[in-house]
């Protein structure tokens, strides 16, 4: 059973059949944010969140087992019957899941950017995340979360590790995952090792191209 907290945000008035927003708390380990409770002839439910990727909509989030599924609609719709009638929603203090993930990765081919890859998250083979981007810094690869844009066009992570640890766990389960993808596309190897020798070709250059400007600026 996954231990799942939920946090009510309600409209004051409702936008069409749109009641309140949503956040959950996933096994102590995972953050997810925009979920939507829905009305309609048949009752209330749980709407997920999603965003434009590829010119359509889609679920950014999702529940992939009919037990997750149910399991995120009562911890929702508890929350928000006992936000409507000002109780406190009472959280069983369950020992959650041990957390696994997995992931698949779509590495970008000629990458022009710092982004090489795409990526989608299993966690416990029961939700999955989408739009999870591995980026290729200066400081090594991270994982940059999916992101909405708030009222005031600024953007903030709608999915997160609520730990250190997840956060690890998650960066490790990409990684292998475009690693594996990687391996099975022999050109998006060869692409990434020359980028990666360029790189480190330009790094080596830095120190001496510095030395002679501050040398020019010292005439």
């Amino acid at each position: 059973m996954n231990k799942i907290k939920a946090e009510i945000y309600p409209l004051e008035e409702p936008r069409g059949n749109l009641l309140a927003y949503a956040s959950v708390a996933i096994n102590d380990a995972m953050v997810v944010k925009g979920l939507k409770v829905m009305d309609s002839a048949d009752g209330l439910f749980v709407g997920m969140p999603s965003k434009k990727i590829d010119g359509e909509y889609q679920n950014t989030f999702h529940a992939v087992t009919k037990d997750a599924h149910k399991e995120l609609s009562e911890a929702v719709l508890t929350a928000y019957d006992n936000k409507l009638k000002g109780l406190r929603t009472e959280i069983i203090d369950l020992n959650p899941e041990k957390v696994s993930f997995s992931a698949r990765a779509y590495p970008i081919e000629n990458p022009e950017n710092n982004l090489i890859a795409r990526a989608d998250l299993a966690m416990n083979k029961a939700f999955v995340f989408k739009d999870l981007k591995l980026i290729d810094s200066d400081r090594g690869l991270f994982v940059s979360m999916p992101a909405s844009k708030d009222v005031l066009g600024e953007y903030h992570d709608s999915v997160y590790p609520l730990t250190k640890d997840a956060k690890a766990a998650v960066k490790d389960a990409v990684v292998a995952a475009f690693d594996k993808a990687v391996e099975k596309k022999p050109s998006i190897k060869q692409q990434m090792e020359t980028a990666s020798k360029s790189v480190a070709a330009y790094q080596a250059s830095r120190p001496e191209q510095e030395k002679t400007a501050r040398a020019a600026d010292a005439r």
